[in-house]
């Protein structure tokens, strides 16, 4: 059991790895290349899209990795094939309204007709998106993490081509959109060719109510949950464009934080799933553990080192004209770390069977981080949304350490602890080196010296115990 669930977090950690690289480099390339308006309408219609996705799937990609590996590859193609059709069906409706409502909303929400174009691109989006969803889904149920891999990182090849040839013509803020429309379409075709191949075994039999029930609670937790992360931004939307554009540049660096979460989410699910029916809690407990420590220690020297050198990261990586964006990095870097581990507690919640809990607290966060943000912003303008999303994470931590404690014995890991003196040395460090930056060659040298005197800290507090270094071996294939 140990060994494949390296064996898929490999597959999966290097799918995610090589996507996030993708989006990441396709972030920089449109913001280089686009103004900072333009920028705002593309992450604004993306801030939509993460949104209406999970809903118009219904969350059947949750509910596939979590009832797929219990009830069996004989009924794999009953699931696809029912979460599929009410997804087209579902999403169509939608896009077509957005389609036929488009100047109306870009008028009365936005007040410009820069936003009709790109909201009927995005009506067209959500469809191809939405089928994605669910069939990543159904690839992590079967835990076919290898096939992911492939068809993931061929298919997104063509979000950074498609936008590059658009852009030669003369095409902006909708090359990028469109880049991803295509992506999606490459991805459908592929997987849906594959599973139905793979699991050609069809009996027409009725689905599991507690499948389409799952399915909901997900999509619900996953909106609530993006929106949560594209509240600030949908927000500064509204008042100006252009502003938030400049406001995104410090939340796409800020969702860095969120790939190894996610990683961890996608391919402990099933096996969580699969403890928790089995009623094997020491095992979910020191899964979730070992997940929450890895990760906090991975993410706090990450966005500190994000956010002292911002300023240099923006100006050789993005664009000089983004530069105000370095003010926003760290309370965005470290409100995203928390947002993380809040994610992977979430998980737990799920795979338990408690996801009316989980919703109530994604919910809860979401109604906070958007009321402070709105209040801190009257009075510290832009940063203070930032302010009130870190706040906001902070608070759902502690709730959720208590919940999952108290019903599951399954808390933060007290191991943690073992790691303070580290982070106090590595965040003293890094102030250090900032404070008397040179050039960016010694800065390098520097930085690396730090991140091995955090490393040495690490172990010389005894940060690590067995089960590290056992998960180490496996995923190194000793």
């Amino acid at each position: 059991m140990k060994e494949r669930l390296v064996s898929d977090f490999r597959y999966y950690f290097f799918d995610m790895f090589l996507v996030s690289i993708i989006g990441y480099a396709f972030y920089i390339m449109m913001g280089r290349l686009l103004s900072p308006l333009d920028y705002g309408i593309m992450m604004t219609i993306l801030g939509l899209y993460t949104i209406a996705s999970p809903l118009t799937s219904f969350g059947f990609n949750e509910a596939l990795a979590r009832f797929l590996p219990i009830t069996g590859h004989e009924r794999t193609k009953v699931h696809l094939v029912y979460a599929l059709k009410r997804t087209i069906i579902f999403s169509s409706v939608i896009g077509m309204i957005v389609f036929l409502f488009s100047e109306n909303i870009a008028y009365t929400y936005y007040s410009t007709s820069f936003m009709i174009k790109p909201l009927q691109v995005f009506s067209i989006l959500l469809i191809f998106g939405s089928i994605s969803i669910v069939l990543k889904g159904a690839l992590q149920g079967t835990k076919r993490f290898f096939s992911l891999l492939l068809s993931d990182v061929f298919s997104q090849i063509f979000r950074l081509a498609v936008p590059i040839v658009l852009i030669y013509y003369g095409y902006t803020v909708i090359s990028g959109l469109i880049g991803w429309i295509a992506t999606f379409f490459i991805f459908d075709v592929i997987v849906i060719a594959y599973m139905f191949t793979k699991f050609s075994k069809y009996n027409p039999t009725n689905v599991d109510k507690q499948f389409f029930k799952y399915g909901i609670s997900s999509a619900i937790f996953a909106s609530s949950l993006w929106l949560l992360i594209q509240n600030s931004l949908l927000i500064l939307s509204f008042i100006n464009l252009e502003e938030a554009g400049l406001f995104s540049v410090a939340l796409v660096f800020g969702q860095i934080n969120l790939t190894l979460p996610l990683i961890i989410i996608g391919v402990t699910l099933p096996y969580l799933s699969e403890f928790f029916s089995k009623r094997d809690n020491d095992k979910a407990r020191r899964l979730t553990e070992l997940s929450l420590k890895n990760t906090f220690i991975a993410l706090f020297p990450l966005s500190i080192f994000v956010a002292f050198f911002s300023k240099q990261i923006i100006y050789h990586i993005y664009n000089p004209t983004y530069l105000e964006a370095s003010k926003f990095f760290l309370p965005i870097m470290l409100a995203f770390m928390f947002l993380g581990l809040n994610m992977i507690m979430m998980n737990v919640l799920y795979s338990f069977g408690k996801h009316g809990t989980r919703i109530k607290y994604t919910l809860v966060s979401c109604a906070m981080s958007i009321l402070l943000s709105l209040y801190l912003y009257g009075t510290y303008d832009i940063i203070g949304i930032a302010y009130g999303f870190i706040i906001a994470q902070i608070l759902t931590l502690i709730m959720l350490s208590s919940t999952c404690y108290r019903k599951m014995h399954i808390g933060f890991p007290r191991k943690i602890l073992n790691a303070i003196p580290a982070i106090v040395i590595f965040a003293s460090l890094m102030y250090l080196i900032d404070l008397y930056y040179i050039n960016f060659e010694y800065g390098i040298i520097f930085i690396g010296l730090a991140t091995l005197a955090y490393i040495v800290a690490l172990f010389a507090f005894r940060t690590f115990d067995k089960d590290d270094f056992d998960m180490i071996k496996l995923f190194l294939g000793r």
